[in-house]
C-alpha cells in the first residue's frame, strides 16, 4: 500500500487535476483574448461615432459658408465647437479649389493649399484611425467626411479627437479582465482539486483492497458506491474473489480439458517449433506425439509457402492474432483436409512466450458448401427455364392476337396493290397515286416488322444482365403483343403516364413480361363477367415517395372492372401452379414468375384493391441511379 501511496500524486491524481486545470486555464484564456479586441473595437467605434457627429453638425452649419467664402463664419463656429469639446485636438475645413482652414486648440491659421502632413491619411479604407499627427505631434483619432451640398462635394472636414480618454478606459479594461482571469483560475484550481480527488479516492480504496487480497486476506471485500463504472468493477472485482474462495483449478482438470477438445490445438515457441499438440489433431492427422513435438510446424501444411506460416511471428507482432485463415493441413499418409486455422501469442510483457493455434476439420462444410452451390445452380436453371415456358406460354396464347396484328397491315397492303393493278389496267394510274400507296405499303411494312422483331427479342432466352428502361416504352412495347386482342374484344385501353417519369435498372424482356401476364389476367377477369359490362384497362404510371423513407420510386397501376379475386384466395395467387381459372385455361405460374422477376428487380407488388367491380395491382420500383 506505501507503493501505491508514493505513485499517488504522480499517476492518477495528479495526471487529473492538471488536465482540468489546463482545460479550464485554456478556456479562460481564450475567453479573455476573444473579449479583449472586441471591447478595443468597441472603443473605437465609440470614437468614431463621436467624430463623426462633430464632422455633421460642423458641415451643416459650415457648409453654405464655405460656399459662399464666408471665412470668418466658418472660424467663429468652429472656435465655439473646440471650446465646447475638449477632446477636439484640431479642426481642418478644406475647399477643393486649394483653401485650407486649420483651427487647433492654440488658434487658427488659412493656408492656400492643404499639407499632406496636416492630414494624416488613414492607412485603410477607413474614413477614422488612431494616427501620429505631424500638425500638432501627438497621436490622436483622426477622422474625415466629405462636404457636400446640393449633392456637390465642395470639400473636406478634417476632424483630430485625443485619445488619452481612449487608453485610460482600454487600461481599465485589461485591469478588470486580468482581474477576472486570476480569480476564474483560482476558482478552476480548487475546482480541478476536488475533481482530481474523487476521481481518486475509490481508485485508492480498491487499491487497497487488491493490495490485502495479494497478502492472502480473501475476505477483503472493495466498498465502492460512486454509482458508475469504478462501483461495476469493484462489484465484478468482489464476486472474483468469492469465487477464489469456492473455485480450485488442478492441472489434471486442464489435461481433461484439452484431452476433450473437439478442435485440434497447437502451442508452438516463438520461431514455431511445436511443444504441445492434444488428442483431436493426432486422431485426425493419424500422427503420435512423439512424432510432432520438437519439429516445425510446417509438417502439418500441404503448402508451405503461405504467408502466415513464412511470417509465423511477425504478423502476430502486428496484428496480435491471425484469425480464421483457410488452409489444408496434410495427414502422415498424405491425405489433404481442408481446415479453417487460428493463431494468437501468449506475451510476458513485451516477449512472446509462445503461440497457441487452433485447427478445425471443415472437409463436412466444403462438401456442403459444394453441394449448395450445385442447387443453386440448378434452381437458377429451373427459374430460367419456368421464365422461358411461361414467356412461351404467353406467346401462345397471344398468337390470334398477333395474327390480327399482322393481318391489318397486310390487308392495308394488299387494298392499295390492287388498287393500283386496277389504275394501271385502266391507264388511269397517276404518280402522286402511286407515291401514297407506296408511303402507305411502307408504312405499314414497318408495322408489320416492328411486331415481328418484337416478338423475336421477347421469345428468345434473356440474359440477367440490367440496363437503363424506360417504362413508358415498354408499356408501348407490351401493347404491340396485346393490343389487337383488346380491341377485338372491346376492351378499352386508358394510359396515364408522363413522358418525364425517370428511367429504372432492370430487364426490359423480363418485365415485359409481367406487364404482359397483368393485362392478359385482366382481359380474362374481364370476359369472365360477359358482354354486360364495356371492359376497361387503366394503366397509371407516376413517381412516389414512400412513408418508410426508402427513396422515390415509380409506381405502376393496372386496374380493371373484371369479376376481382376471392378475398379467402388473395394469399394464395402468388403460390407456383395456382390458379383460380378453370382447367385448360392457365397454368399458374404467370403470377409466381411476375412475383420473382420484380423481387430480382428491387421492386414490389400488391394488390391494393378487389372487388366484384374490379381488381388494382400496384408495382414499384426504385429509380435509377
Amino acid at each position: 500500500m506505501n507503493n501505491f501511496k508514493k505513485y499517488k500524486y504522480k499517476n492518477i491524481f495528479f495526471r487529473t487535476f492538471m488536465l482540468s486545470l489546463l482545460i479550464s486555464t485554456v478556456i479562460i484564456l481564450i475567453f479573455a483574448g476573444a473579449t479583449i479586441p472586441r471591447q478595443k473595437e468597441n472603443l473605437l467605434r465609440s470614437l468614431e461615432a463621436q467624430a463623426n457627429t462633430i464632422c455633421l453638425s460642423i458641415m451643416q452649419s459650415c457648409a453654405n459658408a464655405l460656399i459662399l467664402e464666408d471665412y470668418s463664419f466658418i472660424v467663429k463656429h468652429n472656435l465655439e465647437v473646440v471650446q465646447n469639446y475638449e477632446n477636439i485636438m484640431y479642426i481642418i475645413v478644406s475647399r477643393k479649389n486649394g483653401f485650407t482652414l486649420i483651427q487647433t486648440r492654440s488658434g487658427w491659421e488659412q493656408r492656400p493649399n492643404i499639407d499632406p502632413i496636416w492630414v494624416i491619411p488613414s492607412k485603410s479604407k477607413k474614413r477614422g484611425d488612431i494616427v501620429l499627427s505631424s500638425l500638432i505631434n501627438v497621436h490622436v483619432f483622426h477622422y474625415s467626411i466629405p462636404i457636400k451640398y446640393s449633392i456637390v462635394e465642395w470639400g473636406d472636414i478634417y476632424i483630430g479627437l485625443s485619445v488619452d480618454q481612449f487608453y485610460k478606459q482600454l487600461s481599465q479594461m485589461y485591469i478588470i479582465i486580468f482581474s477576472l482571469s486570476l480569480f476564474c483560475i483560482g476558482l478552476a484550481t480548487f475546482a480541478s482539486y476536488l475533481f482530481a480527488r474523487k476521481m481518486t479516492r475509490p481508485i485508492l480504496s480498491l487499491i487497497n483492497t487488491i493490495s490485502q487480497i495479494g497478502q492472502g486476506e480473501l475476505s477483503a471485500r472493495a466498498s465502492i458506491t460512486t454509482g458508475d463504472e469504478l462501483e461495476i468493477l469493484a462489484d465484478a472485482f468482489n464476486q472474483m474473489t468469492e469465487k477464489l474462495n469456492k473455485t480450485t483449478v488442478s492441472r489434471d482438470f486442464l489435461d481433461q480439458i484439452l484431452e476433450n477438445m473437439t478442435e485440434c490445438l497447437i502451442v508452438t515457441t516463438e520461431n514455431g517449433v511445436i511443444q504441445l499438440v492434444n488428442n483431436a489433431l493426432l486422431r485426425m492427422l493419424n500422427y503420435c506425439e512423439e512424432e510432432l513435438v520438437g519439429n516445425n510446424i510446417n509438417i502439418l501444411f500441404y503448402d508451405t509457402n503461405q504467408p502466415f506460416l513464412i511470417n509465423w511471428n511477425s504478423d502476430l507482432i502486428a496484428k496480435g492474432y491471425g484469425k480464421h485463415i483457410e488452409t489444408s493441413l496434410k495427414t502422415q499418409t498424405g491425405e489433404i483436409i481442408p481446415a479453417l486455422f487460428s493463431k494468437g501469442a501468449i506475451y510476458l510483457g513485451d516477449s512472446i512466450l509462445g503461440i497457441v493455434c487452433v485447427a478445425l476439420n471443415i472437409q463436412e462444410r466444403k462438401k456442403a458448401e459444394e453441394a449448395i452451390q450445385s442447387a443453386y445452380q440448378k434452381l437458377q436453371e429451373t427459374q430460367s427455364q419456368l421464365i422461358q415456358t411461361a414467356k412461351l406460354a404467353s406467346i401462345g396464347e397471344l398468337a390470334a392476337g398477333v395474327a390480327h396484328e399482322l393481318n391489318q397491315p397486310l390487308m392495308i397492303i394488299r387494298t392499295g396493290v390492287q388498287l393500283m393493278i386496277r389504275s394501271a389496267k385502266k391507264k388511269t394510274l397517276q404518280v402522286d397515286q402511286l407515291e401514297n400507296q407506296f408511303e402507305s405499303i411502307e408504312k405499314n411494312t414497318k408495322r408489320m416488322m416492328n411486331i415481328i422483331n418484337h416478338l423475336r427479342s421477347f421469345s428468345r432466352q434473356s440474359e440477367t444482365s440490367f440496363v437503363d428502361v424506360d417504362i413508358n416504352e415498354l408499356v408501348d412495347n407490351t401493347f404491340l403483343m396485346i393490343g389487337e386482342q383488346l380491341r377485338l374484344r372491346n376492351i378499352e385501353v386508358i394510359k396515364e403516364v408522363s413522358p418525364t417519369i425517370p428511367k429504372i435498372k432492370g430487364n426490359p424482356n423480363q418485365l415485359e413480361q409481367v406487364f404482359l401476364n397483368l393485362l392478359a389476367n385482366s382481359r380474362d377477369a374481364i370476359e369472365e363477367k360477359g358482354k354486360s359490362v364495356q371492359g376497361k384497362i387503366t394503366i397509371v404510371l407516376h413517381c412516389i415517395e414512400p412513408s418508410n423513407n426508402g427513396g422515390k420510386c415509380i409506381e405502376i397501376l393496372f386496374k380493371d372492372n373484371g369479376s376481382g379475386i376471392p378475398q379467402d384466395k388473395l394469399e394464395k395467387i402468388y403460390d407456383p401452379f395456382y390458379t383460380t381459372k378453370e382447367v385448360g385455361k392457365g397454368t399458374g405460374l404467370g403470377l409466381s414468375i411476375s412475383f420473382g422477376i420484380i423481387k430480382e428487380h428491387h421492386g414490389d407488388i400488391q394488390v391494393i384493391e378487389t372487388s366484384p367491380e374490379g381488381t388494382t395491382f400496384s408495382i414499384k420500383f426504385p429509380i435509377a441511379m
